[in-house]
């Protein structure tokens, strides 16, 4: 099958399942997916959280970090996440460490370094903050920055969506002025978001970063594993950035007031209840599986 087909049968099935959300409708989605996935790999059940057990977590208070040698040089974070996978849940999880500086005083939308280098600092285009090679210097995307950040803290986030395009470029461009970035990349299935939403642009973005990106300055979570265990979640956060020293699931550490995603992981979680993912059981889309095997989400017939 060419790689035209491929999209245009998952772009009809996304359209099917997403868009037009009756039972019909999502039978013959689920059709599409299985006459063109020849490999025949499953899309799994979530991993549910034990709420019991989170609720009982939550009483023993925020996650310390255990490291005790800890570098002094300040570290520029970045959390890597496609659109609608999680990353305003995690930047709200990370802005509860004492350690850490947001961009929220610019007041953009959840915070997003994104809209201040197009909005703010004029670097490059709205239209144009999915290119690669904007901006074109990083270490001028950090001058911009500055001006929001708490430049007295260890660590200094920006969360912008864009940037799962960007990393390497990130990555580059600063080690060129000696200046530390990590990342933090954060998944999701595309078996969970059969919509519009689950591009495979993004897919490809992801899988390109984490190929370039060196081990050292990168971390990768998943959205699952957020919702099952913040607080081992947390936990390996912190073991790879212990200057954060103290992450809080149960809280959202970012002004977003009244907004849907101002609910900590933990409120959002035990509010939810169980997960279901519809398509569990049904043969996963050919174009996903390099994502789906390099992240860990296959699971054989």
């Amino acid at each position: 099958m060419t790689g035209t087909s491929q999209r245009f049968g998952l772009t009809l099935a996304m359209l099917l399942s997403g868009i037009y959300g009756s039972k019909t409708f999502q039978d013959e989605a689920v059709s599409l997916m299985q006459r063109h996935s020849p490999q025949q790999r499953l899309c799994p059940e979530f991993k549910n959280p034990n709420l019991e057990e989170l609720q009982l977590r939550r009483k023993q208070g925020l996650v310390q970090a255990l490291a005790r040698n800890i570098s002094q040089k300040q570290v520029h974070l970045f959390v890597l996440a496609a659109p609608y996978t999680g990353s305003t849940a995690v930047s709200g999880l990370l802005a509860t460490s004492p350690k850490l500086a947001t961009l929220c005083s610019a007041e953009t939308q959840y915070c997003e370094g994104q809209w201040i280098l197009s909005g703010k600092c004029h670097l490059f285009n709205e239209s144009d903050r999915w290119l690669a090679d904007e901006p074109k210097d990083w270490n001028e995307a950090l001058k911009c920055y500055s001006k929001y950040w708490n430049l007295s803290q260890p660590v200094l986030m920006d969360k912008s969506p864009p940037s799962i395009r960007k990393a390497a470029k990130i990555y580059s461009d600063l080690q060129r002025e000696d200046k530390e970035a990590k990342f933090i990349m954060v998944t999701r299935s595309p078996c969970y978001r059969y919509d519009k939403r689950s591009s495979q642009d993004y897919l490809d973005y992801l899988l390109e970063s984490q190929r370039k990106l060196p081990p050292q300055a990168l971390l990768h979570l998943t959205y699952e594993d957020l919702i099952h265990d913040p607080y081992a979640f947390a936990a390996k956060i912190l073991d790879f950035l212990p200057q954060l020293e103290t992450l809080d699931p149960s809280i959202n550490g970012l002004p977003l007031h009244d907004d849907p995603r101002s609910m900590s992981v933990v409120d959002y979680t035990l509010s939810h209840g169980l997960f279901k993912n519809q398509w569990a059981g049904q043969a996963a889309w050919e174009a996903w599986l390099p994502f789906m095997k390099e992240f860990g989400y296959l699971e054989p017939l």
